[in-house]
Order: C-alpha cells, then sequence, then structure tokens
C-alpha cells in the first residue's frame, strides 16, 4: 500500500470547499494530512514540522494542496528523499499587488516547481500558465486527477 503524506495550508478546523476536498482526496489515497502549524510564517518552524512529519511517517510520496510562498513542502520532500506532488488552484502571483512581493512569490513558486515530481492544476489554462510562465514539462502536469499523478509520481 502506498504511504501518502498530504500536507496543507488550510485551515481544517473550519468547514469549506477546500477542507472537505482535502478530507475526500486524503480518504480516496488513505494519505495522512497534516496542516501547517498556525503560525507558520517563520519558513524554518513550517519546513521543520513538515519533515518531522515525513520522517515519523515515512510516506513513500509528499502531496502538496497549493503553491505558495512557503517552500516548505519541497524542503520536506526533499530532506526526506521522497517525490513531491503537488496541487494546484490558483497562482498566488496573480493575486497580489506590487512588484517585490509578486517576485518573491514567482521564486518560490520555481523552487517548489523545480523540485516537483508531478503537478495537478485544477484546469488546463492553469496547465499552460504553468508551463508558458515556468518553464514546467507539460508531460509531468495533470488536470485534474490527483491519484493518477501521485501514483505517477512513484514510476
Amino acid at each position: 500500500m502506498m504511504r501518502v503524506l498530504y500536507l496543507t495550508f488550510d485551515d481544517l478546523s473550519r468547514s469549506g470547499p477546500w477542507s472537505a476536498h482535502v478530507k475526500r482526496v486524503a480518504d480516496v489515497l488513505g494519505a495522512k494530512v497534516v496542516a501547517a502549524p498556525r503560525r507558520f510564517d517563520r519558513l524554518s518552524a513550517c519546513a521543520t514540522s513538515f519533515l518531522n512529519e515525513a520522517r515519523a511517517y515515512k510516506p513513500d510520496v509528499i502531496l502538496s494542496r497549493g503553491i505558495h510562498l512557503s517552500v516548505a513542502p519541497a524542503l520536506a520532500a526533499a530532506r526526506a528523499g521522497v517525490p513531491l506532488v503537488v496541487e494546484i488552484d490558483s497562482l498566488l502571483e496573480d493575486q497580489v499587488r506590487g512588484k517585490i512581493r509578486r517576485a518573491m512569490i514567482r521564486a518560490a513558486h520555481r523552487f517548489t516547481l523545480a523540485r516537483a515530481a508531478r503537478v495537478v492544476a485544477s484546469s488546463a489554462e492553469l496547465r499552460d500558465a504553468l508551463v508558458e510562465r515556468y518553464g514546467y514539462p507539460e508531460k509531468r502536469v495533470d488536470v485534474g486527477d490527483v491519484e493518477a499523478s501521485v501514483r505517477k509520481s512513484l514510476r
């Protein structure tokens, strides 16, 4: 049986579409879900928390919901020596103002994508943006199928 550690920045204590999505995906994959610490403003605290979970759980793959300013999931997967699959529903850089903030977010996106074995995009348009803006290989992007991406990352 495949062991999946599902990292999220969503507040799972609140009901809503994203927490329901995380729970649904976790059920399908039999994944252990770990939410970022409430105060993940320090990269080291978030990365340490995720890495400790990975070392204790010993997953075959790490699945991260979202691509944020934090590169903690990419760091944890690299240190644990397992593939990273990133599930993306939007690009944060499209939602912020300011040249410096946008540049920081773009750098975090590039860092994470460079370390991702596969990406699950929520739409074909988002897939195209990942390929065009970040040069992410189209053949490693799946549209909407989280389970297939996780399985492909292990090949």
